[in-house]
């Protein structure tokens, strides 16, 4: 029973906390329509955001950067950091993604990566798809035109958007 006035949920006289609701709703979603085809999708976000953040893990090696303990912290470069490495040792990384769905995580990716590395966007619409949605052409600008900081490495980006 759901009592409107606490936020709470009573289950047989408990009453339960936000993460012991959530815990209940799952256990309870197979009931729901289209369910199962979200939580797949899920998955294969999950996957996709996996195999990223191994890509960017490797290029962070690449670069022979520690970790950043804080949020706050910044990272600073002198110019013998950057003595042997240059764009070509970095690499190109390539993005599939529906304009249905944009991938509005790679922006925070782009701004979060920043100080560290600039992630230059390029585009290109496949044949699959005949024309981007109101919401992709907003992300691909954004993606594209963002100024990156000065004196930080490289590392191109091909967003292909395909069905």
């Amino acid at each position: 029973m759901v009592d409107g006035s606490t936020e709470t949920v009573s289950l047989s006289g408990k009453k339960l906390d936000i993460f012991d609701q959530v815990k209940q709703f799952l256990k309870n979603n197979h009931k729901i329509p289209g369910m199962a085809e979200l939580e797949a999708k899920q998955e294969d976000i999950l996957k996709q955001l996996a195999e990223l953040k191994n890509q960017i893990l490797s290029i962070k090696s690449d670069l022979k950067i520690s970790s950043v303990p804080s949020a706050k912290c910044a990272v600073n470069f002198s110019s013998s950091t950057y003595s042997g490495t240059t764009n070509d040792s970095l690499p190109d990384i390539v993005i599939n993604a529906n304009p249905t769905s944009p991938p509005y995580s790679l922006e925070i990716v782009q701004k979060l990566l920043q100080d560290t590395v600039t992630l230059t966007f390029s585009t290109h619409l496949h044949s699959t798809v005949s024309s981007l949605t109101e919401d992709a052409k907003k992300l691909e600008n954004i993606l594209v035109n963002f100024v990156p900081k000065a004196n930080v490495s490289n590392v191109n980006v091909r967003l292909i958007w395909k069905n």
